[in-house]
């Protein structure tokens, strides 16, 4: 990720436009985060957040009716803190009954990665992504969003140029670590 320890951990959400007002709005942070999370009162319900701005060009959003519709968020959180959250929290999003517990972040590099390691089912798998600090992506609960908004210092609409800004370098980053010539 190449985040500097005085920065903040920047994390990514694409939504429609209406579920956007609602973190963009009046209010608290907690108060907003705490308001969109009450789209579903389900246990089991989270919403996810990647670590990768261009990861969220790749995202669908079920409650947009068109790409028009859709926002991308940047939610800013201290970094240390969000680590110790993320060691004390994570959950393999595989893990047996990792739904079932309302505290849980679940975590997962789903389309961040390929194959067998992009679905984390051990606690080792979420272990190595604090450890190493890399991308991945958490679901945030019910149970664990006002922790999740005592960490956040600021949420911003993210331009459709920055997206696709990102989404260019992290193909050229891709082909450079390949060998391959920039095309």
């Amino acid at each position: 990720m190449n985040v500097a320890a005085t920065e903040p951990i920047r994390l990514y959400r694409k939504m429609s436009a209406q579920e956007a007002a609602v973190f963009t709005g009046a209010g608290t942070i907690r108060n907003r985060l705490t308001t969109a999370m009450n789209y579903n009162q389900s246990d089991q319900y989270r919403k996810y957040f990647t670590t990768s701005l261009s990861h969220t060009s790749v995202f669908n959003n079920a409650n947009s009716s068109a790409p028009e519709n859709e926002r991308v968020l940047e939610f800013t959180l201290n970094q240390r803190d969000y680590w110790a959250f993320l060691e004390r929290r994570g959950t393999p999003n595989q893990q047996p009954g990792a739904f079932d517990t309302p505290n849980t972040a679940v975590v997962n590099q789903e389309r961040l990665r390929a194959g067998t390691g992009a679905n984390f089912r051990t606690a080792d798998q979420v272990a190595q992504v604090y450890q190493d600090q890399t991308h991945h992506n958490v679901g945030i609960s019910h149970g664990n969003v006002e922790e999740f908004a005592r960490m956040a210092t600021g949420i911003r609409e993210v331009a459709p140029e920055e997206v696709e800004s990102a989404v260019t370098a992290a193909r050229a980053a891709m082909m450079a670590a390949l060998g391959h010539p920039r095309t």
